[in-house]
């Protein structure tokens, strides 16, 4: 649990959050602007879940496709990787923001997971569709 938290501070650590009545905007320290335009509490949530989720999916990719890369061997006690072809493939896969989405869905289906999700638009993008 404890990695869980920090892995989330991370992923906002350079964001700031401009409160003006029930209207919310989020500001980058990174590129030192807004991020999103006003919001409400619920289209923030939404919006913080996505960008969460999209880092989950880059992840997740990144171990279906390249894995053993980020182990270490038990005998040997050295790291692992993976071949460059399927460094090069996860790396392609990151590049096309739309096919990644699908690619996600796609390897997890194949490696026996199952998600259920709506996106922020009610479209089902379930992996049993």
């Amino acid at each position: 649990m404890f990695y869980t938290r920090c892995y989330v501070a991370l992923i906002i650590m350079g964001w700031m959050i401009k409160i003006n009545k029930n209207k919310y905007r989020v500001w980058s320290t990174v590129v030192d602007k807004y991020i999103t335009d006003d919001m409400t509490k619920d289209e923030l949530i939404r919006f913080l879940f996505w960008s969460r989720f999209e880092k989950l999916m880059d992840g997740m990719l990144e171990d279906i496709i390249c894995f053993p890369k980020g182990w270490t061997d038990k005998k040997t006690g050295k790291y692992l990787n993976c071949e460059d072809e399927k460094h090069d493939e996860y790396f392609n896969v990151l590049k096309k923001r739309d096919e990644k989405f699908n690619q996600f869905f796609t390897k997890i289906k194949e490696a026996g997971i199952t998600i259920n999700l709506k996106d922020i638009d009610g479209v089902d993008v379930s992996t049993d569709v």
